[in-house]
C-alpha cells in the first residue's frame, strides 16, 4: 500500500511517516480483516507556513 503526503515544515518527517504507517496499517487491518505487510510513505512536498523562518530568511537574501 502506497501513500503520498505533504509534511509541514519543522515537523519530524520520520515520526510523521511512522505514525501514518501505523495508523494506515491498523485501520486497514480492522476494516478488512487482512494483515497489512507493507505501507510505503512518500513525502512529496514540504509545506511552509506563512511567516515561517525559511520565508523570513529568504526575504532577507533578496
Amino acid at each position: 500500500m502506497d501513500r503520498a503526503v505533504v509534511v509541514e515544515y519543522g515537523m519530524s518527517t520520520p515520526v510523521i511517516a511512522a505514525e501514518l504507517r501505523d495508523h494506515v496499517s491498523t485501520a486497514t487491518g480492522e476494516r478488512t480483516g487482512l494483515e497489512v505487510v507493507e505501507v510505503d510513505i512518500a513525502v512529496n512536498d514540504v509545506h511552509l507556513c506563512e511567516g515561517s523562518m525559511v520565508e523570513r530568511i529568504e526575504g532577507r537574501a533578496r
